[in-house]
């Protein structure tokens, strides 16, 4: 399992409730 999967991802903004959306295949990095 040395593949990289690719991930997809979904932020919400406490703030104001923006929602951002992205792919990764290093999720713990990107977060």
């Amino acid at each position: 399992m040395n593949e990289r999967q690719p991930t997809v991802y979904i932020l919400a903004s406490r703030r104001n409730g923006t929602l951002y959306t992205g792919v990764t295949t290093n999720l713990a990095k990107r977060v």
